[in-house]
């Protein structure tokens, strides 16, 4: 997919919210799995997987500007040659958390001064509907998108602490300590 229809993707889905996503990774996918927005800036988890078995999943980071639009910004991740023939569906236990990709990029902040904002792409397991991200004396609540239950959380670089939260908005598992790039 070429980067300006990405984007569109990704402005979609801040506007009207993510698409639904198949309940296995197949041969043919290319969306958002997951959004994630901190300030002026949003982080999308997308995944592409090509007729022929290649893939690519990878964190956007976009920027809201003044009138609203959004801009692309940077992207990252992983890629392969051969996916499953049949699909592929991740495998977390009930109430875990399981982080994958990391992405950063170096942005200004409202002073000129630059930080690193980070972002962390991954899976929950199935009793997960929400995790309570705390950093930076800050308290954040990411969505776990259904079906693949991906995840995706933006914010400044640092420690975090993810706790995944049942539909009652309950812990139903142990925090998670993570510096994504620190």
């Amino acid at each position: 997919m070429h980067q300006s229809q990405r984007l569109d993707q990704i402005s979609d889905a801040l506007s009207y919210g993510c698409p639904s996503s198949p309940t296995s990774l197949i041969a043919g996918f290319d969306g958002v799995l997951a959004l994630d927005t901190w300030n002026c800036w949003s982080a999308a988890f997308c995944m592409r997987i090509a007729g022929d078995g290649t893939w690519s999943s990878d964190i956007h980071f976009v920027r809201q500007d003044d009138s609203g639009d959004w801009e692309d910004c940077a992207s990252g991740g992983a890629h392969g040659l051969t996916w499953p023939s049949d699909g592929w569906r991740p495998t977390v236990e009930d109430n875990a958390l399981e982080p994958g990709h990391r992405q950063g990029l170096t942005v200004p902040d409202d002073d000129g001064d630059e930080f690193l904002l980070a972002g962390l792409a991954g899976y929950a397991g199935s009793a997960v509907r929400t995790i309570r991200v705390e950093a930076h004396d800050e308290e954040h609540t990411a969505t776990v998108r259904p079906q693949l239950s991906a995840f995706v959380i933006v914010r400044p670089a640092g420690v975090w602490t993810l706790t995944p939260l049942g539909s009652d908005g309950e812990a139903v598992g142990e925090p998670l300590l993570i510096e994504p790039f620190t």
